[in-house]
């Protein structure tokens, strides 16, 4: 290999000739191996962080950051992960998950009897359907699903490293989401929120960031008034009762919070900054994503866009998808139960 940095014809797995030591990408600054579309490190190879040199000089896969690309050998930021009428039907659907969802509300304040287990099961089918259409849509387009994660665990230290992050950041983001639902007006207490909102069962995106949402989830009777009126008691009714509901329910959390971070902080928040800049990226996919949450009501919708905003940059600044999927169920599992230790 020359200087300045050269393309080597490196198949995955094939050993480079010339190479002798074993190398954290971290500490190579030289030239660059690419294999196809996918850049490989090894010797005196620079790479995406976390890239390294396997024994005997095989050439080892780099991760791709959320925001970074190998195209034809250079380096690319913003790429676009998947095409533009891919993009064009998920958000097609989203926009039905949201207006099937307030309708479904309405139906849900007007009858109290409805199955929470049934309609948690229907959320998990709906979450895993939509993120299975958008990985599909980016290996269609040559691309993986580590190009929506990022950087990946290689040690048990990478991985108590983001859990540390990951407690961080849900301590600030709930203190943040906080003061934002609370300096929005209280809706009217004759006038519950929830004429705003949406059952989850429609698959519409769920989540909560602030201790007064909740993800979706289902639930049965209606409860008393409720007992705050900044508490939608759609979200009451919603949230799990027993252990068989609570078990439900942090599968769902867990589905959520895995779902909707490849879907609103990957593959929305990537195909947006492509388009229009990763400032916009982090807004759109925000702003979507609360939305997504409209049938909790308006100030939820919107403490829970923010909450996506702070996600966003998370995955921005980490390059990596994993902190904010933990952060987010933990987010998740912590609303149900409060919401059903409210509802007793």
């Amino acid at each position: 290999m020359g200087e300045g940095g050269g393309k080597v014809a490196c198949p995955e797995g094939q050993a480079i000739p010339g190479i002798h030591a074993k190398q954290d990408c971290e500490r190579i600054r030289s030239k660059r191996t690419f294999c196809g579309a996918h850049q490989f490190v090894s010797g005196e190879i620079p790479c995406f962080k976390g890239a390294r040199l396997e024994p005997e000089n095989v050439c080892v896969e780099a991760p791709v950051a959320p925001n970074q690309a190998v195209v034809g050998g250079e380096h690319q930021a913003n790429p676009s992960v998947a095409g533009v009428s891919h993009t064009v039907i998920v958000l097609a659907v989203m926009g039905i998950w949201i207006y099937a969802g307030l309708a479904r509300t309405r139906y849900l304040v007007a009858h109290t009897e409805f199955g929470r287990i049934y309609l948690y099961l229907r959320l998990i089918a709906a979450e895993c359907a939509l993120t299975a259409f958008v990985i599909w849509g980016v290996h269609k387009s040559g691309n993986k699903l580590g190009s929506l994660l990022g950087e990946r665990w290689r040690s048990a230290k990478d991985f108590f490293r983001d859990v540390g992050i990951a407690a961080a950041f849900w301590i600030i983001a709930l203190i943040l989401t906080g003061i934002v639902r609370i300096s929005l007006p209280a809706p009217p207490v004759n006038a519950p929120a929830q004429s705003a909102s949406s059952t989850p069962e429609t698959g519409d995106m769920q989540k909560s960031p602030s201790v007064p949402s909740t993800d979706s989830g289902g639930a049965g009777d209606l409860p008393k008034p409720a007992r705050s009126p900044r508490i939608p008691p759609i979200l009451l009714r919603m949230a799990p009762h027993g252990r068989t509901e609570i078990l439900v329910w942090l599968l769902l959390s867990l589905t959520a919070g895995f779902c909707e971070e490849i879907v609103f902080r990957g593959y929305l928040r990537m195909q947006f900054a492509a388009w229009l800049g990763m400032p916009f990226g982090i807004l759109g996919s925000s702003v979507i994503f609360g939305l997504g949450h409209l049938y909790q009501g308006r100030n939820a919708a919107i403490a829970i866009g923010f909450y996506g905003i702070l996600l966003a940059l998370l995955a921005f600044n980490r390059k990596s998808l994993l902190p904010g999927i933990m952060s987010h169920s933990w987010q998740d599992i912590l609303s149900g139960l409060l919401m059903g230790f409210l509802r007793r």
